[in-house]
């Protein structure tokens, strides 16, 4: 398959908007209610935790299929790193910018995580725990993301400073994914900077203006 429509497709495949189908299961609009998007987070706090999960797993399925495709249907080797990382990225730009919503979507950090766990299996761990442990410490998601997302760019930093040929490709997702993930989170930083930010089990009182949100 053209590499061009290999990317194409995981683009498309990120932009499903299980977040919405899912909460119109639950006679929700995730759109118009708490945060106003199609997140994980958001469909936890407007339709419940029965609904929260699976969006999550979809979502994070819709990372780690456009892998999954590239490395083991196609067979693609280690020198074609390169396109499983774009694939990747392709399938977490989808979610966030889904052109089946108007180039609306979430902040993309479950697809992120689908994408990572193939990827950079050892480096997922650490960060989901690194996630996990400050979510329980302060109850805040995006506070969990932006921890997770930043330790996994300091493992690259510290591991490998020269960035190698064979692990460039994989230093430059997680620099592009830490990228993307602070600036989608950025109303999150300014609320948590003024200690107003919506705690997971809390819904949001007022409504998002932004394109993306949690």
């Amino acid at each position: 398959m053209n590499e061009t429509l290999i990317l194409i497709a995981s683009f498309l495949s990120g932009s499903i908007p299980f977040g919405l189908f899912i909460g119109k299961l639950a006679g929700k609009d995730v759109l118009t209610e708490g945060s106003c998007n199609i997140g994980a987070t958001n469909v936890w706090r407007v339709c419940g935790w029965r609904y929260g999960i699976p969006v999550f797993l979809l979502d994070a399925l819709k990372g780690a299929v456009p892998v999954f495709v590239v490395r083991y249907i196609f067979e693609t080797d280690t020198t074609n790193a390169w396109l499983e990382v774009s694939a990747g990225l392709c399938a977490i730009l989808g979610h966030c910018f889904s052109p089946f919503l108007r180039f609306r979507g979430g902040k993309g950090m479950a697809t992120a995580a689908g994408a990572t766990v193939l990827l950079l299996p050892y480096a997922a761990f650490v960060g989901i725990a690194t996630f996990a442990c400050v979510f329980v410490w302060k109850k805040y998601a995006s506070l969990g993301s932006l921890s997770a997302v930043t330790v996994l760019l300091l493992i690259c930093i510290f591991l490998d400073p020269g960035y190698s040929k064979e692990t460039l490709p994989y230093c430059l997702f997680v620099s592009l994914l830490c990228t993307l993930a602070w600036w989608t989170h950025r109303t999150n930083i300014g609320r948590l900077l003024r200690g107003e930010e919506n705690k997971m089990w809390r819904k949001s009182v007022a409504k998002e203006t932004e394109i993306i949100e949690e």
